[in-house]
């Protein structure tokens, strides 16, 4: 992926996911395919990828952090 996406937008999107999509996906379940979920994750971990490679280090450290918590979600656990 070539586009140029800034720190903000990154963090914005992450956030976002964070706050209401996984929330929400997690409290609908049932309605929701299992793959939506790891996809969300999936596209939260790209942006992370991104972002480390571009970053400074006085906040690599704090974004390698995000990536790794990212990389660690559980699966979701079927109904």
């Amino acid at each position: 992926d070539k586009r140029d996406i800034s720190m903000a937008t990154i963090l914005s999107t992450v956030r976002y996911h964070a706050e209401h999509e996984y929330p929400y996906l997690l409290a609908h379940r049932d309605e929701f395919n299992a793959m939506t979920l790891q996809a969300l994750n999936l596209n939260d971990r790209f942006l992370m990828l991104k972002l480390s490679e571009t970053v400074g280090a006085e906040v690599k450290l704090s974004v390698e952090s995000l990536s790794a918590h990212l990389n660690a979600v559980p699966p979701v656990p079927q109904v």
